[in-house]
Protein backbone atom coordinates (compact mmCIF):
# COMPACT_ATOMS: atom_id res chain seq x y z
CA UNK A 1 0.00 0.00 0.00
CA UNK A 2 1.68 3.24 -1.08
CA UNK A 3 2.18 6.03 1.75
CA UNK A 4 2.31 9.77 1.04
CA UNK A 5 2.53 12.67 2.97
CA UNK A 6 -0.35 15.16 3.89
CA UNK A 7 0.08 18.70 4.94
CA UNK A 8 -1.91 19.80 7.33
CA UNK A 9 -2.74 23.39 9.18
CA UNK A 10 -1.15 22.69 12.66
CA UNK A 11 -3.95 20.47 13.95
CA UNK A 12 -2.58 17.17 13.29
CA UNK A 13 -4.59 15.08 15.39
CA UNK A 14 -7.86 16.55 14.25
CA UNK A 15 -7.01 15.86 10.32
CA UNK A 16 -5.77 12.27 11.70
CA UNK A 17 -9.44 11.77 13.12
CA UNK A 18 -11.18 12.90 10.19
CA UNK A 19 -9.55 10.84 7.77
CA UNK A 20 -9.76 7.75 10.08
CA UNK A 21 -13.33 8.35 10.11
CA UNK A 22 -13.75 8.85 6.55
CA UNK A 23 -11.95 5.43 5.88
CA UNK A 24 -8.29 6.36 5.44
CA UNK A 25 -5.31 4.96 6.93
CA UNK A 26 -3.53 7.52 8.27
CA UNK A 27 -0.76 8.11 11.34
CA UNK A 28 1.18 11.05 12.31
CA UNK A 29 4.21 9.72 14.86
CA UNK A 30 3.88 11.74 18.53
CA UNK A 31 6.53 12.27 21.54
CA UNK A 32 6.19 12.99 25.06
CA UNK A 33 7.66 16.51 26.40
CA UNK A 34 8.34 17.20 29.83
CA UNK A 35 9.86 20.20 29.50
CA UNK A 36 7.05 22.33 27.57
CA UNK A 37 6.19 25.71 28.82
CA UNK A 38 2.21 24.13 29.67
CA UNK A 39 3.75 21.50 31.83
CA UNK A 40 2.96 22.50 35.69
CA UNK A 41 3.52 19.12 37.90
CA UNK A 42 6.71 17.22 37.58
CA UNK A 43 6.10 13.83 35.63
CA UNK A 44 3.79 15.80 33.60
CA UNK A 45 3.69 16.06 29.79
CA UNK A 46 2.21 16.72 26.95
CA UNK A 47 1.93 15.39 23.49
CA UNK A 48 3.73 17.09 20.04
CA UNK A 49 4.00 15.83 17.20
CA UNK A 50 6.75 14.24 15.94
CA UNK A 51 6.66 16.46 12.37
CA UNK A 52 4.51 19.57 13.23
CA UNK A 53 1.84 19.91 9.99
CA UNK A 54 2.34 16.62 8.67
CA UNK A 55 0.44 13.93 8.57
CA UNK A 56 1.20 10.22 6.98
CA UNK A 57 -1.91 9.02 4.72
CA UNK A 58 -2.36 5.25 2.82
CA UNK A 59 -3.67 6.29 -0.19
CA UNK A 60 -5.18 3.27 -2.34
CA UNK A 61 -6.63 5.24 -5.61
CA UNK A 62 -7.63 8.37 -6.60
CA UNK A 63 -10.91 8.24 -4.50
CA UNK A 64 -8.78 7.73 -1.63
CA UNK A 65 -6.41 10.67 -2.81
CA UNK A 66 -10.11 12.98 -2.94
CA UNK A 67 -11.42 12.13 0.64
CA UNK A 68 -7.56 12.72 1.93
CA UNK A 69 -7.85 16.46 0.00
CA UNK A 70 -11.33 17.02 1.44
CA UNK A 71 -10.70 15.65 4.84
CA UNK A 72 -10.51 18.76 8.02
CA UNK A 73 -7.21 20.92 8.10
CA UNK A 74 -5.57 18.78 5.48
CA UNK A 75 -4.20 21.57 2.87
CA UNK A 76 -2.11 19.10 0.05
CA UNK A 77 -0.51 15.82 -0.14
CA UNK A 78 3.53 16.81 -0.88
CA UNK A 79 5.48 16.01 -3.94
CA UNK A 80 6.96 17.54 -7.09
CA UNK A 81 5.95 18.53 -10.44
CA UNK A 82 7.40 16.58 -14.20
CA UNK A 83 6.35 16.51 -17.81
CA UNK A 84 3.62 14.30 -16.88
CA UNK A 85 2.44 16.28 -13.98
CA UNK A 86 2.18 16.70 -10.25
CA UNK A 87 3.53 13.59 -9.00
CA UNK A 88 2.58 12.39 -5.39
CA UNK A 89 5.61 11.76 -3.23
CA UNK A 90 5.31 7.98 -2.24
CA UNK A 91 7.17 7.03 1.43
CA UNK A 92 8.34 3.20 0.87
CA UNK A 93 6.50 0.98 3.29
CA UNK A 94 9.82 -0.43 5.21
CA UNK A 95 10.49 3.21 6.29
CA UNK A 96 6.71 3.78 7.72
CA UNK A 97 6.96 0.36 9.17
CA UNK A 98 10.02 0.93 10.91
CA UNK A 99 8.37 4.93 11.82
CA UNK A 100 5.21 2.82 13.19
CA UNK A 101 7.54 0.58 15.30
CA UNK A 102 9.64 3.26 16.96
CA UNK A 103 8.95 4.10 20.69
CA UNK A 104 7.78 7.46 21.62
CA UNK A 105 10.84 9.60 23.09
CA UNK A 106 10.60 11.37 25.84
CA UNK A 107 12.00 15.33 24.93
CA UNK A 108 13.50 17.78 27.92
CA UNK A 109 13.24 15.32 30.71
CA UNK A 110 15.40 16.97 33.41
CA UNK A 111 17.48 14.34 35.13
CA UNK A 112 16.45 11.59 32.90
CA UNK A 113 18.45 9.46 31.70
CA UNK A 114 22.37 8.97 32.69
CA UNK A 115 25.01 6.85 30.93
CA UNK A 116 28.18 5.79 32.92
CA UNK A 117 31.40 6.85 30.32
CA UNK A 118 31.94 4.41 27.77
CA UNK A 119 28.44 2.93 27.85
CA UNK A 120 27.36 2.07 24.22
CA UNK A 121 24.54 4.24 23.38
CA UNK A 122 22.23 4.34 20.45
CA UNK A 123 21.83 7.61 18.52
CA UNK A 124 18.62 8.73 16.75
CA UNK A 125 19.25 10.60 13.78
CA UNK A 126 15.41 10.69 12.96
CA UNK A 127 13.15 8.33 13.25
CA UNK A 128 14.30 5.31 11.36
CA UNK A 129 17.70 6.24 11.20
CA UNK A 130 20.17 5.25 14.53
CA UNK A 131 23.78 5.19 14.99
CA UNK A 132 25.76 3.17 17.72
CA UNK A 133 28.08 5.39 19.95
CA UNK A 134 30.09 5.42 23.00
CA UNK A 135 29.19 7.53 25.57
CA UNK A 136 31.72 10.21 26.86
CA UNK A 137 30.77 12.90 28.57
CA UNK A 138 27.43 15.63 29.62
CA UNK A 139 27.83 19.60 28.57
CA UNK A 140 25.40 22.61 28.86
CA UNK A 141 24.33 21.56 32.19
CA UNK A 142 23.00 18.33 31.14
CA UNK A 143 21.19 19.27 27.55
CA UNK A 144 24.14 18.07 25.72
CA UNK A 145 26.51 14.84 25.69
CA UNK A 146 29.60 14.14 23.87
CA UNK A 147 29.71 11.02 22.20
CA UNK A 148 32.17 9.10 20.37
CA UNK A 149 31.33 7.50 16.81
CA UNK A 150 33.54 5.19 15.19
CA UNK A 151 32.83 5.24 11.02
CA UNK A 152 35.03 4.43 8.05
CA UNK A 153 37.92 3.44 10.55
CA UNK A 154 38.53 6.67 12.97
CA UNK A 155 36.67 7.60 15.62
CA UNK A 156 34.82 11.14 15.95
CA UNK A 157 33.83 13.10 18.70
CA UNK A 158 30.75 14.58 18.47
CA UNK A 159 28.05 16.49 20.74
CA UNK A 160 24.55 15.95 20.61
CA UNK A 161 21.09 16.89 22.26
CA UNK A 162 20.87 14.28 25.44
CA UNK A 163 17.49 13.77 24.20
CA UNK A 164 18.26 11.61 21.41
CA UNK A 165 20.39 9.26 23.29
CA UNK A 166 19.70 5.42 24.60
CA UNK A 167 20.96 2.91 25.81
CA UNK A 168 22.28 0.31 23.41
CA UNK A 169 20.50 -3.29 24.05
Amino acid sequence: MPWHVAKVNGYEHQAWFDLRRRGVGCFYPVDHDYGHKKVKKKGDFIIVPRWPGYVFVELHDANDRAIALSAKHVTGLLGSWDETGYQLAEIPRRYMLDLMEARIRKLHVKGGATFNKDQKVTLALNAITKITAKFKDVIDGGSKAVVSVETLGSSYDVTVDIARLEAAE
